[in-house]
């Protein structure tokens, strides 16, 4: 039943989108604007998914960014763009992403270290240095350069000060590579070399996008390191007290990446989505002494190598202890 809803509403928002796509500017910031409170109130599962289809029909014709701000229960403010798909989760979801904000949230505290991995536009770096405080600090690592400059914007609006920033990519190697931008979802980007792309869906052929997107350039050349030697090499081998990763497909390359800060006689707590490859990620990491779980849609819940199957957000915690 609920699925049936969320499709009705999604249908029904592109449709009449696409109809208010041609009204004036100035009106469809309006609608777009006032379906930003409504997300928020006690409708938030109706109306975001009526809104978030509304809101991507009604802009998909602009070439320009459609720019919104939100002000956050952590106590930041982010200038997100309406046309970009997760930027629009971040605007009309009552929380998003809300287990991993939840936990990071009450995990960090004042004087800690947050390594931010594929910090995208901010939201979790901005998460985290609120919650360090300015006794703390935070490394916030994004290779994409619209998403970089969003994210550089974002932290000095807020007056972040404990953030530093990196436009680079972490693997298991350091040199240059090519970044594969998704044009369809802002936060797809991945150093692996795409077949094909996933849309509401629905399955595009590259060859398809490549052409939709015919003025848009769907790579870009970034540099790359490792974690540890990122770490060793500018922060002078600080071990982060949480390392949240979301890099699209290369997740084990990126933990690989980090074998000596993991196995720090401190170490640090590891959350970590994972879209690829799942059994050899829990395997890597439980043979560096880390306790896998995985966050369900009833809490935290430990998993075996043998067991982990389904693709999603994981914690790695180096302590036999269940989390809290």
């Amino acid at each position: 039943m609920r699925d049936t809803l969320r499709a009705l509403l999604e249908r029904v928002g592109s449709y009449l989108g696409r109809w208010c796509a041609y009204i004036p500017a100035s009106a469809a910031r309006s609608a777009a604007g006032a379906l930003l409170i409504l997300a928020r109130g006690r409708l938030g599962f109706v109306a975001y998914h009526f809104s978030e289809s509304f809101v991507a029909a009604l802009f998909h014709r602009e070439s320009e960014p459609v720019w919104f701000k939100r002000v956050f229960s952590f106590g930041a403010t982010l200038t997100l763009d309406a046309r970009k798909k997760t930027q629009r989760q971040m605007l009309y979801l009552p929380c998003y992403e809300a287990q991993l904000t939840v936990y990071i949230r009450e995990t960090l505290k004042p004087g800690m270290t947050f390594l931010d991995v594929g910090a995208h536009v901010g939201y979790y770096t901005a998460l985290g240095a609120v919650a360090v405080g300015e006794k703390g600090s935070v490394i916030s690592v994004e290779p994409e350069a619209s998403n970089f400059s969003q994210l550089k914007i974002n932290i000095e609006q807020n007056g972040l000060y404990n953030v530093v920033l990196c436009k680079l990519a972490l693997s298991d190697e350091t040199g240059r590579t090519i970044l594969y931008r998704n044009p369809l979802n802002d936060g797809g980007h991945t150093l692996e070399e795409p077949v094909s792309y996933r849309d509401s869906g629905r399955t595009l052929k590259r060859e398809d996008v490549q052409a939709r997107f015919a003025g848009e350039s769907l790579e870009e050349e970034v540099s790359i390191d490792t974690g540890d030697m990122l770490l060793k090499n500018r922060f002078a081998g600080v071990v982060p007290d949480l390392i949240k990763i979301d890099v699209e497909h290369l997740e084990l390359e990126v933990l690989q990446g980090f074998r000596k800060t993991i196995t720090a006689p401190i170490s640090p707590l590891v959350i970590c989505e994972v879209t690829k490859n799942v059994a050899q990620v829990v395997a890597f990491m439980n043979s560096h002494g880390y306790d896998a779980f995985y966050f369900g849609s009833s809490g935290l819940k430990e998993v075996s190598k043998e067991k982990a199957m389904l693709k999603g957000n994981y914690l790695f915690k180096c302590y036999e202890a269940s989390p809290q």
